[in-house]
Formats: C-alpha cells, structure tokens, sequence
C-alpha cells in the first residue's frame, strides 16, 4: 500500500514537473511573440508618422494648389475681360478707320504685305551690300596684308642691302689697310722724317729695340740715322716690325770710333736711299734736326 502511494505521489510529481515545463515553454513562447508585437508595433507606429508627417505635407500642397488654383481663375477671368475689351477695342478701331477712309481690315492686309514685300527686298538688298561689303573688307584686308608682307620683305632686303653696303665699305677699308700694309712691305714704303728713340740695345747680338713700330709706318730694311745730341752717330737698319717698336739691326762700321748706341738715342728716317751694310758713318759732329722731346 505504501509503495501504491509512493507510484502514486511520483506520477503527481513527474505530471507536475512536466505541466511547469510546458508551461515554462508557453511562457517563453509567449514573451517572444510579445517582442516580436513589440517590435511590429513601434515599427508600425514609425511608419504611422511618417504617414502623418506625408499626410500633412499633402495637405499644405493641396492648400497651396487650392490657392494657385483660385488665383489661376482669377487670372483667367481677368484676361477673358481683357480679350474681351481688345475685341471691342479692335472693333472700335476697325470702325474708326472705315470711317476714316483708310479701307477695311483686307485692304490695310494688302497693303501691309506690300509693304512686308518691300521690307524684304530692302532686307535682300541690305544683306546683298553687307556680302559686297565684307568681300571688299576682306580683299582690303588681303591687300593690306600683301602690302605689309611686301613691306616686311623690302626691309629685309634694305637691311641686307645695308649690311653687305656696309661689309663692303668695311672690306674695301681691311683691303685699303691690307694695301697699304702691302705696298709698305713690298715697295718698303715709309715717311721721311719718321722719328722714334732707342729703347734697349744688345751688343752682343748687334741689335737695338726702337719706338717706331707697325703703326709709326716702320718699314723692313730701312735705315735710320742714330742721333746724340743733335748730331748723328750711326744707323741701324730695320729686320723685325712689330706694333709699337721695331727690331733694328746695327749698321757695321756706322758708328763714330769710340761711341755705341745706347737707349734714350734718336734715331730718324732721312730718307728712301738704301744703305749697304758697309756704309760709311757719318761724318764726326755733323748735325742732324733736333731731337726728339723726352
């Protein structure tokens, strides 16, 4: 009997445990159903103002429609008033000109496409021009152009024309100067009276460097007097030109016995006669010009 009640309590307590877990089931099933309406119900209120919010925006534009609307009417009563009166106006007019004698609105017609006819001609006739204008500009335009281009090329030519002008004064004077530089070394050309000093000697190779040089007009192999004093004492004979000074060899047997060239001396061209290497020296005390200023 005690084991009958024990079964017994057991199938209670296993039924109960049982119903609290399905009931814990249904519980837990009713809770997610209860978010998921949660959920569905705040999304549905969302959605509600948005509406709302449409809904009052569709309201201020049917407002505002409403209103262009009647505005709109009142513009069309305003100018069917309007139409009105210019019909009245025009027959007014139309009246007025019959009266007149001006002709009816078919004869003003003609005569406004006559005068249409002419405002198209004198148009043609305008445009005609404006095309004969602007081929006579454009020819201008050309023609000034040629004429500029023509201009350019004289220019240039003047300016070559100038240049061999001048490359030719500019020659003809190198050939002048190269002329004359040929007749002084060929012909030995050189001016009486040239006179220089003697800048320093070298006994022992016979030679003197004298101030009378390229541009002083020295010529090779001319003889020039060595003057003291005023008196002359021997001569030296020009081997080697340069600028400004010469190179000139001293004449054997030239000098008074007892004297030798020194710098400082004078030294004078006198003259185009040659003077052989065994000429005479001058004779003792004979004067020459003055010498030369120091």
């Amino acid at each position: 009997m005690a084991k009958w009640f024990s079964f017994l309590a057991f199938l209670i307590a296993a039924g109960a445990a049982y119903l609290l877990m399905e009931s814990q089931k249904n519980v837990e099933t009713m809770q997610t159903k209860g978010e998921a309406l949660s959920k569905d119900l705040d999304s549905t209120k969302t959605t509600l103002g948005k509406t709302k919010t449409e809904l009052e925006g569709t309201k201020k534009t049917l407002e505002t429609t409403t209103a262009d609307l009647t505005t709109t009417r009142a513009d069309l009563a305003t100018a069917k008033a309007d139409a009105d009166k210019a019909k009245s106006d025009y027959k007014s007019v139309i009246d007025q000109l019959v009266a007149a004698g001006v002709g009816t609105p078919e004869d003003l017609a003609k005569g406004l496409s006559a005068l249409k006819e002419k405002i198209q001609k004198l148009t043609d006739d305008n445009k005609a021009s404006e095309e004969k204008i602007a081929a006579a500009t454009k020819e201008k335009e050309e023609a000034v152009a040629k004429a500029a281009e023509a201009q350019k090329k004289f220019d240039e030519q003047s300016l070559i024309v100038t240049q061999l002008t001048q490359d030719n004064e500019s020659k003809g004077k190198e050939v002048t100067k190269q002329t004359a530089k040929v007749n002084k070394y060929e012909k030995e050309i050189m001016v009486k009276g040239t006179r220089g000093r003697v800048l320093a000697v070298n006994s022992g190779w016979g030679f003197a460097v004298v101030s009378i040089g390229d541009k002083q007009g020295a010529a090779p192999n001319k003889t020039l007097v060595v003057a003291r004093g005023g008196q002359g004492i021997g001569k030296l004979r020009i081997s080697n030109i340069e600028s400004n000074q010469s190179i000139a060899d001293i004449v054997p047997g030239s000098f008074v016995p007892g004297t030798i060239v020194q710098p400082g001396d004078d030294v004078i061209f006198t003259g185009d006669e040659k003077v052989k290497a065994e000429a005479d020296a001058p004779a003792a005390g004979a004067v020459l010009a003055p010498p030369l200023p120091r």
